[in-house]
């Protein structure tokens, strides 16, 4: 009954979890074959079997690594290659029977891994040793998913399982530098409906760790593949496809904090403020009038949100964007037209930001 080997598999995770100092040493090694038996054994479901076995094979290894276990991910890689009876690496193995359930339930047992290092509750210098051993094994575990994504025999489900499985390993604070070649891999999966919702969360979760923006010359290899997308984004604007684009104001506000740290090309940040500039604008009365209470306070905090970035672009443009702005209302004071509307020519200044500094006005447009 599925529901009684859950419960198993559940408790002999918790046992590992939180009891391992009950089992003896000399039982460690019978217990790592035993589980990675069960796992082959349940690899074509039931699914929450696998999962809960995958996570008690991934706590008895953070209990292991490295002086017990020194190559985790390599063996396991190893015990899941199709084996004849009885080898000498995996004693009493079937024939491969089923390599498509196999390869998935690999790529479980590695994404698992990960997320139970990350939900472990260990002391700050063992966490560090784990990372690092684990890190060690990033090379081993990118080669995989790497083949398997570019192999034209893989199923969507496996490549599905291989951007979630690269999530997971990122959030070890994997150098971008180590996985930019398995992130442009990402891109090519865009492509594929089936797969763009997937590929799109593991890039973004990729180049948006604490360290990426160490990587410029990365970043700046990945724009190309970016701007490559020109294309879909139209058509999909074009289809009202707005699951793919998030082309509207609920959602633009998850760029600000980006232009923060993409500090590359300057007349980028001008354009930027030419765009925050606009959607900080207030709309006609007529249509402001039509908001509900929750509209207005939405705005007002979008509104608060962007002169916060405008502050980040001024701690790079310094003294170059003041003129920019105040240019910018000169021309407007010149222009009689663009004078008669409120919403583009009114001012404020904003709490003053001053580290040495010269306060910042920023040129916005307020009721």
């Amino acid at each position: 009954i599925p529901e009684i080997q859950f419960f198993g598999a559940s408790t002999l995770h918790i046992k590992i979890c939180r009891h391992w100092g009950d089992l003896p040493a000399e039982q460690h090694e019978d217990l790592r074959i035993q589980l990675l038996s069960h796992i082959l054994h349940f690899s074509s479901g039931p699914r929450m079997v696998l999962t809960r076995l995958c996570v008690a094979l991934a706590s008895m290894a953070l209990n292991l690594i490295p002086q017990a276990w020194s190559e985790p991910v390599a063996d396991m890689v190893r015990a899941f290659q199709p084996q004849k009876p009885d080898s000498e690496d995996n004693p009493g193995a079937k024939p491969d029977q089923d390599p498509h359930a196999h390869c998935l339930a690999l790529l479980e047992l590695l994404t698992v891994l990960p997320e139970e290092f990350q939900s472990s509750r260990l002391a700050q210098a063992r966490r560090a040793q784990l990372r690092e051993a684990l890190a060690g094994e990033w090379a081993v575990v990118c080669g995989m998913l790497r083949q398997l994504l570019q192999s034209q025999d893989s199923s969507v489900q496996v490549k599905e399982k291989v951007l979630r499985c690269l999530s997971s390993w990122v959030g070890l604070n994997v150098p971008l530098g180590e996985t930019q070649e398995l992130v442009q891999d990402c891109f090519t999966a865009l492509s594929d409906p089936e797969l763009f919702d997937t590929a799109v969360e593991t890039i973004v979760t990729a180049i948006s760790q604490p360290d990426c923006q160490r990587f410029i010359n990365v970043l700046l290899s990945l724009m190309p593949l970016v701007l490559g997308l020109h294309d879909q984004l139209k058509t999909a604007a074009q289809d009202g496809d707005m699951e793919t684009t998030h082309v509207n104001e609920t959602t633009s506000s998850l760029t600000l904090t980006f232009w923060y740290t993409l500090q590359v090309y300057k007349p980028v940040y001008f354009q930027l403020v030419d765009v925050l500039l606009l959607k900080s604008q207030y709309p006609s009365q007529e249509e402001y009038a039509c908001w509900s209470s929750d509209d207005k306070e939405q705005f007002r905090i979008y509104r608060v949100d962007i002169s916060d970035t405008l502050m980040y672009v001024y701690e790079m443009l310094g003294a170059e964007l003041l003129s920019n702005l105040y240019d910018r209302l000169g021309r407007l004071l010149m222009d009689p037209q663009e004078s008669a509307a409120w919403q583009v020519m009114a001012l404020t200044s904003f709490p003053k930001h001053s580290v040495g500094k010269c306060h910042f006005i920023h040129c916005m447009q307020v009721r």
